[in-house]
C-alpha cells in the first residue's frame, strides 16, 4: 500500500482525507470480462463472465496478490453462451439478482435475469425483455434493495424504463422514469426510502437523480469532476460510506473509443467534490473497462478489465470517515447491509496485450481541497469544478 501523503499530483500535494492507501494494480490472469467484487462476512467472492455466461468463484488474497479460485467456481446463468453484458446486486434478504443482456434478433434488445441466495444457489432464471430492439439492454443497471428490486434500461427517445423482476425472476411490471440520467453504465443506489441514480452523458458533468420508492423525482444535482478535455464515463460504482459518497468510473478524452483510465471520486453529502484519485495510467488504445467498487468495513476493492485482462486494485478508508456504511458494494444500497454489500456495474472489451507497467498515477491522488503547495491556477481550476447545481 501506498500513503497518500508520500503522493504528488498537478494539484499540487495530495491530502489524504477518505481514501489513505492504494494498492498496486493485481491482473487476476483469469481471462474474461465483468470482473466484479462481492464482500461477504469473512472473505470476498468474485463475478465475472467468460463463454457469454456468469460465473462466481471465491476471490482469495494471496502473498503475490489476489486469485479468483476457479475450481469451486458457481455457474449463475445458463443461457447457451448468449449473454453479452452483466450486473449483480445483493437483496434485502442476503440474496442476489443477476441480470444479463443478449443480442437475439438485433443488437442489444433482449434481457435476462436469475435470482440466487445468499450462498449463490440458483433459485430461479427467467425473463426481463426480449427481442425489444426500442430500448438499449447493453451496459444494463440493476437495483436489489426494499425500495425497488430490478433492472433499468434507456429509451432511444428519451428517459428510462425500470422493470420490476419478481421471485421467479421474470419481469413483474414497468414503469417510465423520467428525470434520470441515461442509465446505460450507471448505478443506482437505495437507502431510507430514497433512490439515488447516477450517470454520465459523454460530458465532464457527473449527473445525479433523487426518487422516492415510486420512481417520483425528488431532487437532481451535476458535478463537473474533470478538466476538458477529460470526460466522464460509464459511473458504475456507487458507494455511501458515511458522510460520502464514493464513485468508481472512467474518465478519457474522447476520441470515439472507449478508452481511458480508471478513477475513484469522493463527494460530500451534497455531492461537492473533495477528492479525486486516479488509479491507472493508460496509454492510447488502452482501457480500464467496467469499472467497479465494493467494500468490506475499512477496505475497498476496485475493479475493471484491462485488454480483456481482470485486473484489482484494493485501497483503504480512514477508519474515521467509514461510519456507517451504506452500499456496500458498488450500488448495493439498503440491499447490501452495513458496512460489507455488493452491487451493480457494466462495459467492453480489447485484446490482451500483457501489461503489468507499476508506473503512472497508482498511489497518487488530487485532492481538490486546497493544497498546501498547489500554484493559483490549480486552485482555480479547483474551484471550477466544485460549480454545480445543487438539489432542487
Amino acid at each position: 500500500m501506498i500513503p497518500l501523503l508520500c503522493c504528488f499530483s498537478w494539484f499540487g500535494l495530495a491530502r489524504a482525507e477518505v481514501i489513505t492507501e492504494i494498492g498496486p494494480e493485481i491482473e487476476l490472469r483469469s481471462a474474461g470480462a465483468w470482473i466484479r467484487a462481492l464482500p461477504m462476512e469473512d472473505r470476498w467472492m468474485g463475478g465475472y463472465s467468460g463463454s457469454g455466461e456468469f460465473w462466481v468463484a471465491p476471490l482469495n488474497q494471496t502473498a503475490d496478490g489476489w486469485e479468483l479460485d476457479k475450481s469451486q467456481q458457481i455457474q449463475v446463468t445458463e443461457s447457451g453462451g448468449i449473454l453479452k453484458d452483466h450486473a449483480i446486486r445483493r437483496c434485502a434478504d442476503g440474496g442476489y439478482l443477476h441480470a444479463g443482456s443478449a443480442n437475439v434478433d438485433s443488437d442489444n434488445d433482449s434481457a435476462y435475469a436469475a435470482r440466487m441466495s445468499s450462498d449463490f444457489t440458483v433459485l430461479a432464471r427467467g425473463v426481463v425483455e426480449e427481442r425489444e430492439p426500442g430500448r438499449a439492454h447493453n451496459d444494463l443497471t440493476a437495483l436489489c434493495a426494499d425500495e425497488a428490486e430490478g433492472v433499468i434500461f434507456p429509451e432511444f427517445n428519451g428517459g428510462n424504463t425500470f422493470f420490476h423482476v419478481g421471485d421467479d425472476a421474470n419481469a413483474s411490471g414497468s414503469l417510465s422514469v423520467q428525470g434520470a440520467p441515461r442509465m446505460s453504465g450507471g448505478a443506482l443506489h437505495a437507502e431510507d426510502g430514497v433512490i439515488t441514480a447516477i450517470g454520465a452523458d459523454e460530458g465532464q458533468l457527473l449527473k445525479i437523480a433523487t426518487f422516492d420508492s415510486d420512481w417520483n423525482q425528488l431532487g437532481s444535482a451535476q458535478v463537473a469532476v474533470f478538466e476538458p478535455p477529460t470526460v466522464a464515463f460509464w459511473p458504475q460504482g456507487l458507494l455511501h460510506v458515511g458522510e460520502h459518497w464514493i464513485v468508481a468510473l472512467m474518465g478519457f478524452d474522447y476520441q470515439g473509443d472507449d478508452w481511458g483510465n480508471v478513477y475513484v471520486l469522493v463527494l460530500d453529502e451534497d455531492w461537492n467534490l473533495v477528492e479525486r484519485h486516479q488509479l491507472t495510467d493508460y496509454g492510447q488504445g488502452e482501457g480500464g473497462m467496467r469499472p467497479w467498487i465494493a467494500q468490506r468495513s475499512e477496505q475497498l476493492i476496485v475493479t475493471w478489465d484491462h485488454q480483456s485482462e481482470q485486473t484489482l486494485m484494493a485501497l483503504s478508508l480512514d477508519p474515521n470517515s467509514v461510519g456507517t456504511t451504506t452500499g456496500g458494494a458498488s450500488s448495493g444500497g439498503t440491499g447490501s447491509g452495513g458496512g460489507i454489500g455488493d452491487g451493480d456495474g457494466l462495459w467492453g472489451g480489447g485484446a490482451d496485450t500483457g501489461d503489468d507497467d507499476d508506473d503512472g498515477c497508482r498511489g497518487c491522488a488530487a485532492s481538490l481541497e486546497a493544497s498546501p503547495v498547489a500554484p493559483a491556477w490549480a486552485l482555480l481550476i479547483a474551484l471550477a469544478i466544485r460549480r454545480r447545481t445543487g438539489l432542487s
